[in-house]
């Protein structure tokens, strides 16, 4: 039974808004989109966020000919159709992930200086990305070598962008404890943190499937074998679906269905375990 392919599939009808029926009723992801967005002017109000931080947001609408164009910050607007892998359902809208979050990295403390180490605080490397969720890592920094970083809260998305693991993997993980990182992370860090879930799954889904080629959706390409390039990141288009703050239910079906897989070795598992969440969701 080959359950990778499976997940990959289920993943891909989760991100195409076709794993479970769409509710006509659900709140149309336009109007989160913009709530975003009012949310990020507030954020520059409370001096959150910097002007510049938002000045070169992006709106992406549909036009009069049912085509998707991009309204720059300058006041230009592009048609960016050749760039959408596929229609969305009614009610869903394309976003760029830098309009719904801000990216940073991390760096190494002095290792020569035993006062910065075997503390509290998590220090998470690539060696630590071995699951979806972080909550520990193997090396921990003390409350000086703390003061020299910048710390992310839980809901932060990782990803690694500068390690051998890139030759055959591109781990990606949501952090569950406030942490720091190395300089082979970088951290998603979404301005609605509910999000975390949801946009996961999205990069999960393009790189199970290998849609981080260059060219394809703008997102990002390995070089040089070990390191992979974090501006393209920024251009990645995700898709927003209806109601995705809901946790409930879901997103909860699909952690459940992918849970189930790891586990099952049958097709009648399979089709069981499916039947059931599906059920459940309903």
């Amino acid at each position: 039974m080959d359950t990778k392919a499976l997940r990959q599939k289920v993943l891909d009808l989760a991100i195409r808004g076709k794993l479970v029926p769409q509710d006509p009723n659900d709140e149309p992801a336009s109007v989160l989109l913009e709530r975003i967005r009012q949310q990020k002017q507030q954020m520059v109000k409370d001096g959150k966020l910097k002007a510049k931080d938002i000045k070169n947001d992006t709106i992406i609408f549909v036009g009069e000919d049912n085509l998707h164009y991009e309204k720059f910050a300058d006041g230009s607007v592009k048609c960016i159709e050749e760039e959408l892998p596929f229609d969305l359902p009614e009610g869903w809208a394309w976003e760029r992930l830098s309009n719904l979050a801000s990216f940073s990295g991390g760096k190494t403390p002095s290792t020569s200086c035993s006062e910065y180490w075997n503390g509290d605080t998590l220090w998470v490397t690539s060696k630590d990305m071995k699951s979806k969720y972080i909550t520990s890592s193997q090396l921990r920094l003390s409350a000086l070598g703390t003061e020299q970083m910048q710390m992310y809260q839980p809901d932060t998305l990782l990803l690694v962008t500068r390690s051998g693991i890139l030759r055959h993997t591109l781990p990606v993980a949501i952090l569950k404890e406030s942490a720091t990182i190395n300089q082979d992370l970088k951290a998603i860090i979404l301005y609605m943190p509910q999000l975390a879930e949801y946009i996961y799954v999205c990069l999960r889904a393009c790189l199970i499937s290998q849609r981080v080629r260059i060219g394809e959706i703008g997102f990002l390409s390995c070089k040089a074998k070990s390191r992979s390039n974090p501006d393209g990141l920024q251009g990645f288009l995700t898709q927003s679906g209806r109601k995705i703050c809901r946790q409930g239910g879901r997103g909860e079906m699909l952690n459940r269905l992918l849970y189930k897989m790891n586990h099952l070795r049958t097709y009648s598992g399979v089709f069981q375990g499916m039947a059931q969440l599906i059920h459940f969701h309903r």
